[in-house]
């Protein structure tokens, strides 16, 4: 999918051109196709490593679970505002809002994922120190990156 992007890239300029663009409306049905199978293919990884995902070798096993969960939602994320932002009125079809549909199931199970494993890491360290700790709290934001601010645990 990066591959098909970075070719609507390189001709960003022109797309807004009517017979350009009539030709990409052609052919954003075999896009939303292609995306599809990579949310399929990306789901597949996800369910069948989230118990033991792949990671560096010195990397704690809480961040690596997160470093990995927040790539696969890298991977999904800004492709599917790629794909809005190249649709247009097709944005409307009954083919684009099953597609929605199941990117936004992908990314709430992911961003589920990524919470449940930070409350319990949370909850097990101050189980364990019986102190009151400052938790890294980084928040996801598709067009701006990552913000990050501590926050007490307490909060």
């Amino acid at each position: 999918m990066q591959n098909v992007f970075k070719l609507f890239d390189s001709f960003d300029p022109l797309i807004f051109r009517e017979t350009i663009r009539s030709q990409i409306e052609k052919k954003i049905s075999e896009l939303f196709a292609m995306f599809s199978e990579d949310l399929d293919i990306v789901r597949r990884i996800f369910v069948t490593q989230r118990d033991n995902p792949p990671m560096h070798d010195n990397m704690p096993s809480v961040s690596g679970m997160l470093s990995w969960s927040r790539a696969l939602l890298d991977r999904i994320v800004p492709a599917m505002q790629k794909i809005q932002q190249l649709a247009g009125a097709s944005n409307d079809s009954d083919e684009a809002r099953e597609l929605v549909k199941k990117h936004k199931a992908l990314v709430t199970e992911l961003t589920e994922f990524e919470q449940s494993r930070h409350k319990d890491w949370t909850a097990r360290y101050c189980l364990h120190n019986h102190v009151p700790i400052m938790v890294l709290y980084v928040q996801y934001r598709s067009s701006s990156g990552r913000e990050v601010e501590f926050v007490p645990s307490g909060s």
